[in-house]
């Protein structure tokens, strides 16, 4: 933001996706599931994968870091 209003003149290298600890909710923002909530379960930074648990049906699926982010409800 810039002087209160939103800036869209931003590289998507400049952005950084925020990925929660063990246990808290982030948001699917790719795939089939994007949109959703879900628990994150498992993170490997190295391999840049998370497992999550989708809020709704309970399925598991695993995706990039790059696929999902903090929620905050």
């Amino acid at each position: 933001m810039v002087d209160s209003t939103l800036s869209q003149d931003f590289k998507e290298k400049d952005l950084e996706t925020v990925i929660p600890e063990i246990g808290r909710e982030v948001l699917i923002l790719k795939g089939i599931h994007r949109g959703e909530p879900a628990k994150l379960l498992e993170r490997d930074k190295k391999k840049n994968k998370v497992v999550l648990q989708i809020i709704q049906d309970l399925s598991i699926v695993e995706m990039t870091q790059d696929d999902c982010s903090l929620y905050i409800n």
